[in-house]
């Protein structure tokens, strides 16, 4: 599976319902103005068009790989279709969960490097610090939770971060820079991951020139989703 970080090839989404089950349709659930324009925490279905029509996807459990799944030769949706639906999210923050990781990584690097009794009396300052660094993380979770219900039902404009958070698994869309796609060599692999990261977060760019940035965007628009 592999986003490039300027995806060229054209999505639509459809919008389905809060509660959808194995037996959904892609289609959007409702047609009245209100609800034509995409909003956050719509559950939707990324199609592509630009080759053989097929869906995202995502197992989100066994496998973390965002790949594409075709649709059916009659034009049915895939029988997995439960696994192609993602949330649309705002953006949310990482700062403190980027540094509480940082911090660990350097602590796990140091304490292969000194002498045991060394650790020993570093061992309370870090666990001090860790401890700091993970209510700072925690807050931040809270913080993220309660901005994404007050974005909720906010109609999404072109040129907004966002983010998508896999229906089925509940983890985020995230673009791996630092390895290549599985399958499309030439491109970063993009993957599903618990909580997120910076590298998470996306913009829909409209597909075609009569929609522009800042432009609320229609369900079943075609888009490029950017990185």
């Amino acid at each position: 599976g592999a986003l490039r970080p300027q995806l060229s090839l054209r999505y639509q989404p459809y919008l389905v319902p809060p509660r959808s089950t194995r037996g959904a349709t892609p289609m959007r659930a409702a047609i009245e103005e209100e609800t034509a324009y995409l909003s956050y925490g719509d559950t939707v279905a990324f199609k592509c068009t630009d080759l053989t029509a097929g869906f995202l996807q995502a197992d989100g459990f066994i496998d973390d790989q965002l790949s594409y799944q075709p649709v059916a030769t009659n034009g049915v949706v895939p029988d997995n279709f439960i696994e192609c639906l993602f949330q649309i999210v705002p953006s949310f923050q990482y700062e403190a969960s980027k540094e509480r990781k940082s911090r660990l990584e350097e602590i796990e690097k140091l304490q292969s490097s000194v002498v045991r009794s060394v650790q020993a009396r570093n061992a309370h300052r870090q666990n001090r610090e860790l401890r700091r660094l993970q209510e700072d993380e925690e807050n931040e979770r809270q913080i993220n939770e309660e901005y994404e219900e007050k974005m909720r039902g906010r109609h999404v404009r072109y040129g907004e971060s966002i983010q998508l958070r896999h229906w089925r698994s509940g983890r985020f869309v995230t673009i791996k820079a630092k390895q290549l796609a599985v399958v499309e060599r030439q491109n970063m692999r993009a993957t599903v991951e618990d909580n997120g990261s910076e590298a998470s977060r996306f913009t829909l760019a409209p597909r075609f020139r009569n929609r522009t940035e800042g432009e609320l965007i229609f369900v079943d628009d075609p888009l490029i989703i950017m990185n």
